[in-house]
């Protein structure tokens, strides 16, 4: 019998070095989003979350510190009176957590805030020394606002990619692999996007909802209109209808995520509050 491989995908959203840090109900929302498009081509998904929040200091309603340890700060940074931290788990925690999963043929890594780079460019270099032979992906905010210098750090990649550069994700994994993408998304149209893959995580304390990309003011000191220039707003059904599936799921806490949730509110804003009342 002719049989088909099952791809495997590992994401991985890295740990980091900062002096403060803390979970303000804080999620690797595009890299869960893009597990979920890999799972409906087919892929098998696999997760390591290394910001993981000490549990018996959360609260209520979902955030929390994460876990910490004092580290030795960069030559650089070794002016700056406060104590430098790694948040989230060690290296080596980081290491036994591969011997749980089976290799994976492909590793998509998040970068999240810019001065965030040094866990970046650690996981991946511990992640190119375990998996040699696997392609590795790096995607986020600090890829798409500092191209240039991602690209110096991060040798270990195969591909550094930036928000407006999905279909040069799909076209990159068409071409290590004999498979092809039947989904595809589209970054002008979130009402495609399959849920989250939340359902890798032990427990949820909340989920975060994306109910649109981009923002109508062009402050000089934000990164929203360079990253989403144009305004895309989600359907508020299609937002509802999340809900209900999560609250079927036994999650009953929700964070928006929006730049600009209240504009054109008698639209967006106005029905999904009043569905979140009822």
């Amino acid at each position: 019998m002719f049989h088909v491989k099952q791809y495997r995908a590992l994401l991985i959203n890295p740990y980091v070095y900062d002096f403060a840090a803390y979970s303000f109900w804080s999620t690797p929302l595009g890299l869960l989003y893009m597990g979920s498009i890999l799972r409906k081509n087919g892929f098998e998904i696999y997760l390591i979350d290394c910001l993981q929040i000490i549990e018996d200091k959360r609260k209520e309603d979902g955030r929390g510190p994460f876990i910490k340890e004092k580290v030795q700060p960069p030559p650089k940074l070794t002016g700056i009176k406060k104590r430098f931290k790694r948040y989230g788990i060690s290296k080596e925690e980081l290491i036994s957590k591969f011997t749980s999963i089976p290799e994976p043929d492909l590793i998509l890594v998040s970068s999240i805030m810019t001065y965030w780079y040094m866990g970046t460019k650690e996981v991946l270099e511990t992640v190119r020394n375990i998996y040699p032979g696997s392609k590795i992906i790096v995607g986020g905010i600090y890829p798409t606002l500092c191209y240039e210098h991602a690209v110096l750090n991060l040798k270990e990649a195969d591909l550094i990619v930036r928000n407006n550069e999905i279909n040069m994700l799909f076209y990159f994994i068409e071409n290590s692999f004999p498979v092809k993408l039947s989904f595809k998304y589209q970054i002008d149209d979130l009402n495609w996007l399959p849920y989250p893959c939340f359902d890798l995580y032990d427990k949820l304390h909340f989920i975060p909802l994306l109910t649109s990309f981009g923002c109508i003011y062009k402050c000089a000191y934000c990164a929203t209109p360079f990253m989403y220039p144009q305004i895309v707003k989600r359907n508020p059904e299609d937002v509802m209808q999340e809900v209900y599936y999560w609250l079927d799921r036994g999650v009953s806490k929700f964070v928006l995520y929006d730049d600009n949730f209240l504009y054109m509110k008698e639209k967006y804003a106005k029905p999904i509050l009043k569905a979140l009342g009822n």
